[in-house]
């Protein structure tokens, strides 16, 4: 009686593990028990036809030469995350050997004593959601670039009046450059015929006489004091043209698709030079950027935008609190950037910025 107990135990016991052999080879998702020392104990069937074999062939191996490849177990590895901190670890990895992008969860295995003796991998093909991902990415991409075209269209008039006031001046200063060239020219004619007649001896006192009415019409000490500023001018009217067509080509241009180091400082500056006409005459804009500000992970196509709606909002808001406004009052426009106020290593810093 007690024989036919333990060999009726015995099949429940078989029968259990066929069950559970079953289950675990109905689900589609990759599973695999692993011990502590990175050793695969059991796996589902899908997971073996993965690798084109049985599952028994997969037993005894090490995880990590099996899946990726390699000698030595990766820092990314979830078995050692979950042998570390004795917690579960889900992770998004592409490996070719597993089928492309995966979702890794490795939950702890414990022996009744509560103790961690391995852990249980549950690998999910992730490559559907993925591409649907990137899709959607690509498609709010485009999306913000459409936007940003719709601003700069409509930034477009304002920008040309900016840009047209300091061409104007710069022309203006080209034409004076230009009547006072001539009129020095003629000068310095004068003055090399006086100075050939006196290496010849002679001296001409009607050429002397048109020398001096020549100088007297050109006004040299007018013109001492204004073609330097006339320059200046020149110069300045220049350099504000290309800051403004720098700063629209920056605006503009599309951003790189993921989040990289940027400069915020000279997004907010860019973003304040192209919407100037929409605040210049109801604001000042007062700038005070923290000069040390570290770079920032960030999409600077987003980041500019969202300054920009912030800045016109501001404007208009500004334009109706001023009304009819006859003393052409202005209200203030404040940006300012900072760091944080408290000293982090350069790890953790590194961290939160990202």
């Amino acid at each position: 009686m007690h024989i036919n107990k333990v060999a009726k135990e015995l099949r429940l016991v078989e029968h259990a593990k066929g069950e559970l052999t079953n289950i675990l080879d109905a689900i589609p998702a990759l599973i695999a028990l692993i011990d502590k020392n990175h050793t695969i104990v059991r796996l589902n069937k899908a997971m073996a036809d993965v690798f084109g074999v049985h599952p028994r062939q997969l037993v005894g191996k090490k995880c990590f030469e099996l899946c990726h490849k390699e000698k030595k177990i990766p820092p990314s590895c979830p078995h050692k995350k979950v042998l570390e901190k004795g917690m579960a670890s889900t992770s998004e990895i592409y490996e070719e050997n597993l089928g492309g992008y995966v979702e890794v969860t490795a939950t702890p295995y414990r022996d009744p004593d509560g103790s961690i003796i391995g852990s249980v991998h549950v690998v999910k093909n992730i490559n559907e959601r993925k591409r649907a991902k990137e899709e959607k990415e690509e498609i709010m991409r485009q999306l913000l670039n459409a936007q940003k075209l719709e601003e700069v269209g409509r930034l477009a008039a304002g920008i040309a009046h900016e840009i047209n006031t300091p061409s104007q001046y710069v022309a203006s200063n080209l034409e004076f450059l230009k009547e006072s060239f001539k009129d020095i020219s003629e000068l310095v004619d004068r003055c090399s015929a006086l100075l050939k007649g006196l290496e010849r001896g002679q001296v001409d006192q009607n050429l002397v006489g048109e020398t001096t009415h020549v100088l007297e019409d050109v006004d040299w000490d007018y013109l001492k004091e204004e073609l330097p500023e006339a320059i200046d001018q020149a110069q300045e009217g220049i350099q504000r043209v290309s800051k403004i067509v720098r700063a629209m080509k920056e605006f503009s241009h599309p951003g790189p698709k993921e989040k990289i180091l940027q400069d915020l400082n000279k997004i907010i500056e860019t973003t304040v030079t192209v919407s100037k006409n929409e605040w210049k005459y109801v604001a000042d804009v007062q700038l005070d950027l923290d000069q040390g500000l570290p770079p920032t992970y960030c999409l600077g196509d987003e980041i500019g935008q969202v300054i920009l709606n912030m800045i016109v909002n501001a404007a208009h808001a500004i334009s109706e609190s001023l009304g009819e406004n006859p003393e052409q009052k202005k209200g203030l426009i404040k940006i300012s950037s900072s760091t944080f106020g408290v000293n982090f290593s350069e790890n953790v810093r590194d961290n939160i910025l990202k």
